[in-house]
């Protein structure tokens, strides 16, 4: 079953509120010398971003473009880069990301929620119906 854009507004939601304890977690670790906990911090830390881009990218444009400030397409091709292209993960643009970026984009779901909310019936994806089972 798919989900609704306001479950997915949840999602990012919930997703960046661990990104935080991610982050918070990772310097504790970092100041205390403890590589092994840094490194799962740090993969914790990956894994709410991977979230926060598939839920950005199964959003519909038009809710998107009601929050033009926000680089929904960087989100996404973050997300791909963290899927495909792990490889390639720079630990210290990951850490940048995370902080100012990550307080715009909360900002903008809260607004997209409310917007939601105002809307009536949730939407739903394009792909809601089609018997995929995602």
């Amino acid at each position: 079953m798919s989900r609704t854009p306001k479950e997915r507004l949840a999602d990012i939601t919930e997703a960046a509120a661990g990104v935080r304890k991610a982050v918070e977690a990772l310097e504790r670790a970092e100041s205390h010398g403890a590589e092994d906990e840094a490194q799962l911090a740090f993969d914790a830390l990956l894994y709410r971003l991977l979230v926060i881009g598939e839920a950005v990218k199964a959003l519909p444009a038009e809710l998107l473009a009601l929050q033009p400030s926000v680089p929904w397409r960087e989100i996404a091709r973050l997300r791909d880069l963290l899927a495909h292209h792990y490889y390639r993960v720079d630990a210290k643009i990951i850490r940048r990301t995370v902080e100012a970026p990550l307080d715009q984009l909360t900002v903008a779901v809260a607004q997209l929620m409310t917007t939601e909310q105002a809307s009536g019936p949730p939407a739903h994806d394009a792909s809601e119906g089609s018997g995929s089972g995602r």
